[in-house]
C-alpha cells in the first residue's frame, strides 16, 4: 500500500467536516421546520414523510 500524502489526508479531513456540517445543519433546519409547522396540527404522516 502506497504512502498516502498528508495534504492528501488533510483535504479528506476538510471534505469529511465540510460534509458532516451541511448534513447537520439541514436535519437542524429540518427539525426546526417540523417544530413550526407543528402548530399547525400536523399528521404524524406528514412529519415521518418530510424525514
Amino acid at each position: 500500500m502506497p504512502q498516502m500524502s498528508p495534504m492528501y489526508w488533510l483535504l479528506l479531513l476538510f471534505y469529511f467536516l465540510f460534509i458532516m456540517v451541511f448534513l447537520m445543519t439541514f436535519i437542524y433546519f429540518n427539525y426546526f421546520n417540523v417544530a413550526k409547522m407543528s402548530n399547525v396540527n400536523l399528521g404524524v404522516h406528514e412529519i415521518n414523510w418530510m424525514w
